[in-house]
């Protein structure tokens, strides 16, 4: 949504939305995941996320028992945020899966920028002539 002045951002105030898609593009079936969420505390306010949950604390939100995830089968969260402050942040997801064997499979971490915009504009009209006395009519 373009922003002012060409600006892309997030009015202060408003609500920000992410979506966090999780997809196993390998070949085995994942048993279970953490997936987690971090971001700016000074620019966010964390409201809600859909999926219960495990934690939000802090800069933290994390979902701690996300699975079993099928080959090719994807989850999705989203997560709502009040925009606080003006300023330029990342929103940062990491998935941390194990599979059904026991075998590691090593943590994935995606980022997104936002940017947090307080547009504003004051106007003021001032009388200029004639000074120190009221207008006269002609």
């Amino acid at each position: 949504m373009p922003g002012f002045w060409g600006m892309i951002g997030t009015a202060t105030g408003e609500v920000v939305t992410f979506r966090i898609s999780v997809t196993n593009s390998g070949d085995t079936a994942i048993d279970t995941m953490v997936v987690s969420d971090t971001f700016n505390t000074t620019l966010l306010s964390f409201l809600n996320a859909t999926g219960t949950q495990s934690s939000a604390s802090g800069n933290l939100i994390t979902w701690s028992n996300v699975g079993p995830l099928v080959v090719g089968g994807t989850t999705n969260f989203q997560i709502q945020f009040r925009a606080l402050a003006s300023g330029v942040g990342t929103n940062v997801a990491v998935s941390v899966p194990t599979i059904t064997n026991g075998i590691p499979v090593p943590p994935v971490t995606n980022s997104v920028p936002h940017t947090n915009v307080n547009p504003r504009i004051d106007i003021v009209k001032t009388l200029v002539a004639p000074v120190g006395r009221p207008a006269a009519a002609r």
